[in-house]
This record gives structure tokens, C-alpha cells and sequence, in this order.
């Protein structure tokens, strides 16, 4: 969290500087000139906020992505149009609830998925699954960051996987995916919760 506030200040102050008022452009530049070494006193970001995985590394690209996400602390919220046992995968780490928004076309779910979501649930993963008709781009939501996903969780690493957080609109994006959330169908309740 403290990553993406400096991430603001950082923007802000150089939008600061640009301003006509010499008083608020020092002391913009004042503050500016701290963010380097709060940059380096914070180290590496242990979730980072870019990742690229080249095409046919599904072994690195799914190790990557469970990774990050074993790192959540608070719920997960995966909006992804395409689901898949590939997707589950990537759970395999968690230890926090996980919402699972697809697409409710014939083919946003892939066959048997119910029954490797029954074992997932049976194995005491917290996992609610929904559809929603209108769905396009790719999210990840925890820890009070929002990365938009280049492809599915299903396919990592099958073809090339990118993620970009996103900053400035996080706030917005996520107010529109809690808003499809809510809209969306209970993909089979009974398997959603677990016992």
C-alpha cells in the first residue's frame, strides 16, 4: 500500500511543479527530491506492479501469478471472462476468500469445471463464483490494488501474460467491477461455499 501511496505522491508533485506559482512549485520540488530515497528505503515491491511472461512458459507464468497472489491479505477479486481448472491453479496458495466473476456465454466456463471447483471447495478454499453478461477486460483485485490482465488465469503462460496495475483509475475501476459483481448470477451455489 505504502508503494502505491508514494506511487501518487510522485505523480501529484510533478504535476505540482508545473504550476505557474513559484511558492507551489518549491515546495513541490521539495517534496520531490525525497521520494528517491523513500523509493530506495522501501526496496523492491513485494508484489511487483508490471509482470511479463513470454508465450509457452505456462510452468513460470503460473508460478509467477501464485506468487503474487499468496500474497493477498485481503479477498480476491478475479474478473475474467474465460474460467478454467487452470484458473484454480493459481489459487493454490491463497489463504483468503476468492470471487470469481466470468462471462455467462456457452463457453466462458470450460467443461467439468464444477467438479474441480467442488474438490477446490471440499479442500477448504473460500471460493464464490458469478457470471455477468457484459464482461471484456481482465482484473485482479486484493490488497487494495486493481492489475489489469492481458489474458486469461486459465491460459498463463500458453500464450504471453501481462498485468499492469492500474493507479490513477484504480478507484473508479473498481467501483465498476464491485457494480458487476453485484449484478452478477451465483454460478452453481451449492459449490460456492465451502463446508
Amino acid at each position: 500500500m505504502v508503494e502505491a501511496v508514494l506511487e501518487q505522491v510522485e505523480l501529484r508533485n510533478t504535476k505540482g511543479m508545473e504550476t505557474d506559482d513559484w511558492d507551489k512549485r518549491q515546495v513541490h520540488a521539495r517534496l520531490y527530491s525525497k521520494i528517491p530515497g523513500l523509493k530506495k528505503e522501501l526496496g523492491e515491491p513485494v508484489i511487483p506492479r508490471e509482470l511479463v511472461i513470454p508465450e509457452h512458459r505456462t510452468f513460470a507464468a503460473k508460478s509467477e501469478v501464485r506468487d503474487i497472489l499468496e500474497k493477498a491479505q485481503t479477498p480476491i477479486l478475479v474478473v475474467d471472462p474465460y474460467i478454467g481448472v487452470g484458473t484454480l491453479n493459481c489459487f493454490r496458495s491463497v489463504k483468503v476468500a476468492i470471487r470469481l466473476l466470468t462471462g455467462n456465454q456457452t463457453n466462458s466456463i470450460e467443461p467439468r469445471f464444477d467438479v474441480a471447483l467442488q474438490s477446490f471447495v471440499t479442500e477448504g478454499f473460500q471460493v464464490e463464483v458469478r457470471q455477468h453478461p457484459k464482461l471484456h477486460d481482465r482484473h485482479i483485485v486484493f490488497n487494495d490494488r486493481c492489475w489489469l490482465v492481458g489474458s486469461s488465469l486459465k491460459d498463463a503462460g500458453k500464450k504471453a501474460f501481462h498485468a499492469i496495475e492500474i493507479i490513477d483509475a484504480k478507484a473508479e475501476v473498481i467501483r465498476a467491477l464491485e457494480t458487476k459483481w453485484q449484478e452478477g448470477t451465483p454460478y452453481p451455489e451449492a459449490l460456492t461455499t465451502a463446508g
